[in-house]
C-alpha cells in the first residue's frame, strides 16, 4: 500500500478572505443607506401631500365666505380666482377659484400646494362632492320657487 501525502499550502489565504469579507460588508452597508434614503424621501413626499391637502381644505373653508365677492360680477360659466394665500409661516399655500354655474350656484375649488425653498413639491385639489352640489341645487331650486312666489 502506498501512502499519499496531501500537501496543504494555505499560506497567503488570509488577505483574500479578509478583502472578500470587507467587500460583502461594504455592500450590505451601502444597501442599508440606500434603503434609508428611499424611506426618508417617501416620508417627505407623504408629509408634503398631507400639508398640501390641508392647505386645500383650509382654502375651501376660507374661500366659502369670499364666493359672493369674487363671483358677483361673473357671467354664468365663467371662472374667477382668489389669490394665492399662505397658511401661517409654513410652506403651504392655497388658491381658490369660483365658477358661476347658474344664478344661485357657484362651484368653489381650492388648489393646495406645499413648497420647499420656492419649489412646489406637492399639489392637491379639493372641491365639494357631487352630493353637496346636489343639495345646493335643490336648495337653489327651492329658493327660486320661493322668490318667484312672492
Amino acid at each position: 500500500m502506498t501512502r499519499t501525502t496531501v500537501i496543504r499550502n494555505d499560506r497567503g489565504m488570509a488577505l483574500p478572505v479578509a478583502l472578500f469579507a470587507l467587500v460583502v460588508i461594504g455592500a450590505l452597508v451601502a444597501g442599508i443607506f440606500f434603503t434609508a434614503r428611499i424611506e426618508i424621501r417617501s416620508g417627505e413626499n407623504a408629509m408634503g401631500g398631507a400639508r398640501a391637502m390641508e392647505a386645500a381644505q383650509a382654502g375651501l373653508q376660507m374661500g366659502a365666505s369670499q364666493v359672493i365677492n369674487v363671483a358677483g360680477g361673473l357671467t354664468v360659466g365663467s371662472t374667477g380666482s382668489i389669490g394665492k394665500t399662505q397658511l401661517g409661516t409654513t410652506g403651504s399655500y392655497y388658491t381658490d377659484s369660483v365658477t358661476k354655474l347658474n344664478k344661485f350656484i357657484y362651484l368653489l375649488r381650492s388648489y393646495g400646494t406645499y413648497e420647499v425653498n420656492g419649489t412646489v413639491t406637492s399639489t392637491r385639489v379639493v372641491h365639494p362632492s357631487s352630493e353637496q352640489l346636489r343639495v345646493a341645487m335643490l336648495l337653489a331650486d327651492r329658493m327660486g320657487a320661493l322668490s318667484s312666489a312672492t
